[in-house]
């Protein structure tokens, strides 16, 4: 929301597909919020019919080729969702938005950003993972779509505001925004003393390395330690079983069993060890702002 609240004009046409909740959590209402003056003049939309799409694909090629200066009106296609899409209602129409992935849906995205409008997700996880260990499509797969279909010149137009996308984008928004809510919980040290975790080498871990953050891969989620290769620059420091070797070991099940252990410092990713606990959880008292526990001296 915040992005695009800062990077869409005034009078733009704005075509979401949307995900997730709805009432005062949706994303209508966060960007009601962050910019309300600015999106009271976009013409918004969940649903649009072929001659709307072709109409506004237009209005987008004008605007590439209008010179710097004349005010044309931009188009965006946004996809504000983690994978599936709900129906989010229309707010010009009333009329639900698309239920579910098509290829009418597609038809009309894709009309839009083969002649000229520009294309904002929130991020490229391939896929999420389940509990039963069948995969679900995540954002990422239809942000690959999107994006080969405006190669190569249009290639710019396409945008990332979450974690693993570029420096203005994901950077800024996403892990940058982190990190001034951390300055503002009280952290005052250096971009390498944050650790941040996450089950994806392209994009979590990506985005710490872009920032100059210390990283650790969990292997409870996507990726595991083996696919370090498939990844070259986006390397881990350290790589954990699960969140839960990173926390004291009085908080957990006596049942818990470590799975990893302290790996030769010449072979990076590191494994979790009780060291990275313990530096993890000195940096900040953030885990423990629900618990009457200190951090102990012992781990």
């Amino acid at each position: 929301c915040a992005y695009m609240a800062d990077h869409i004009p005034h009078h733009a046409r704005v075509f979401v597909i949307a995900g997730g909740v709805e009432g005062e959590d949706a994303w209508w209402m966060e960007l009601l919020t962050a910019a309300a003056e600015r999106v009271a003049t976009w013409e918004l939309r969940t649903r649009l019919t072929e001659e709307e799409a072709k109409e506004w694909a237009a209005i987008a090629g004008a605007a590439i080729a209008a010179a710097p200066g004349e005010g044309r009106p931009k188009v965006f296609v946004v996809l504000f969702t983690d994978g599936s899409i709900s129906s989010s209602v229309d707010p010009k129409t009333n009329e639900r938005g698309y239920a579910d992935w098509s290829f009418d849906v597609i038809k009309k995205a894709s009309i839009l950003l083969s002649h000229g409008a520009e294309f904002v997700c929130t991020a490229e996880d391939a896929f999420n993972p389940t509990s039963d260990g069948f995969p679900l499509p995540g954002p990422g797969m239809f942000s690959a779509m999107f994006r080969k279909l405006m190669y190569p010149l249009g290639s710019e137009r396409h945008r990332v505001c979450g974690k693993g996308g570029g420096a203005a984008e994901g950077g800024k928004y996403m892990v940058g925004h982190a990190i001034e809510m951390l300055r503002r919980q009280g952290f005052d040290g250096e971009l390498h003393e944050v650790l941040i975790v996450g089950d994806r080498f392209d994009t979590d871990i990506r985005a710490g390395v872009a920032a100059g953050l210390r990283t650790c891969l969990v292997e409870s989620g996507c990726h595991r330690m083996e696919l370090q290769p498939y990844y070259p620059a986006d390397r881990a420091t350290y790589v954990a079983a699960s969140v839960a070797e990173l926390l004291p070991q009085q908080w957990l099940p006596r049942s818990f069993v470590f799975r990893t252990a302290l790996a030769p410092a010449r072979t990076p990713p590191r494994r979790c060890s009780d060291s990275l606990r313990s530096w993890a959880l000195s940096r900040g008292n953030i885990v423990y702002a629900s618990s009457a526990h200190a951090p102990s001296s012992s781990l």
